[in-house]
């Protein structure tokens, strides 16, 4: 086989490994903007990672005025601190304040 054949047969095959490697999140899936400055609450002892409100990992919301739609909507994610929270957007494995995503 001639180089160059090979070489873009080699580079076909790593682009389209590549595509398929790392996907894209169907719209209304990413968790939207990150919000740091409500002042919510992570549970003592907990992992950090995102957590729906179902999974009990966020003991406190925080300060909502200005956030639109309801909290138990949300994503938040945890640190290694009480206060190491963030809250972002809606995701349909927390609709309802469901436990659809705790820790990933």
């Amino acid at each position: 086989m001639h180089p160059a054949t090979l070489l873009s047969m080699t580079l076909l095959l790593l682009t389209v490994h590549l595509t398929l490697a790392t996907p894209t999140p169907a719209p209304g899936d990413a968790p939207g903007k990150r919000q740091c400055d409500q002042d919510c609450r992570c549970a003592k002892g907990i992992k950090p990672g995102m957590y729906c409100w179902g999974c009990g990992a966020v003991t406190y919301p925080g300060d909502l005025s200005g956030v639109e739609g309801d909290y138990r909507n949300r994503v938040f994610e945890c640190g290694t601190e009480e206060q190491d929270c963030c809250m972002y957007g809606e995701i349909k494995e927390c609709s309802g304040g469901g436990a659809g995503l705790c820790s990933w």
